[in-house]
């Protein structure tokens, strides 16, 4: 593991740790790169050779599809999409630059501004204690209605909708796959996000071809992801 922000990790041994644990071979890799595999294998993927994905968590991830091969880099961090600046002089990121996408558009951010949100006032649903809040708090201020928090959502959804127009300049890809659990702000996050999309589109670069998808999130598909990696693996030292 190179860097994992969740722990504060750094250049972790993690699979020969694991492995030592439980005597048993261990298969690791990107979560997001995991999905793609999945979505390559069962999901909207299928029969697609060129296409991303793109994950709404704590942060923002991806994962990439060329000629049908995963696109992992030198170091197997490549498609880090939710690491791309947006603004040098942004909010401060987790990777410990300004201005990421995902310093906008993660969970993570999204807590950040609605907790200033609260303690300012500017929030209507009970929150046991602000400091403390969640990602469904969120969730639940949204469906209430709030301007403030919509305006949090709006800013997050053109930052999302730049990136992605950017992601398909330089992939030109037939599809891309949106999922993770931040998906479920919904329109709010989407709106925007299309017509940032919209007002960057051009027909040079073929870009009103690529289709978008936005995925019914579950945990399982975590799981799923996880355990295509391991057959996958299964079946390239068999071949």
């Amino acid at each position: 593991i190179h860097f994992l922000p969740n722990y504060g990790w750094s250049n972790v041994s993690f699979r020969e740790m694991v492995e030592q644990e439980i005597n048993h071979p261990v298969f690791i890799d990107n979560d997001s790169n995991n999905l793609a595999i999945a979505e390559r294998w069962y999901g909207e993927g299928r029969g697609v050779d060129d296409f991303l994905v793109v994950t709404l968590q704590n942060g923002v991830g991806s994962g990439s599809v060329v000629r049908g091969q995963v696109v992992r880099g030198h170091l197997g961090i490549a498609s880090e999409f939710g690491h791309m600046c947006m603004d040098p002089e942004g909010p401060l990121c987790r990777c410990g630059r300004h201005g990421c996408v995902e310093a906008y558009v993660g969970n993570n951010a999204i807590i950040r501004d609605s907790i200033k949100l609260a303690e300012a006032g500017e929030w209507s649903t009970t929150l046991a204690e602000v400091s403390r809040m969640k990602f469904e708090d969120v969730l639940e201020e949204l469906q209430v209605g709030n301007d403030k928090l919509e305006g949090v959502y709006k800013r997050a959804g053109a930052v999302l909708g730049v990136g992605l127009r950017n992601l398909i300049t330089l992939f030109n890809p037939q599809l891309i796959i949106l999922t993770g659990k931040g998906t479920r702000a919904g329109e709010k996050l989407f709106g925007p996000m299309f017509s940032a999309m919209e007002s960057l589109r051009s027909g040079k670069f073929g870009s009103y071809r690529t289709k978008i998808v936005i995925n019914d999130w579950t945990e399982e598909d975590w799981a799923r992801g996880a355990g295509t990696l391991v057959l996958q693996e299964i079946y390239d030292q068999k071949s």
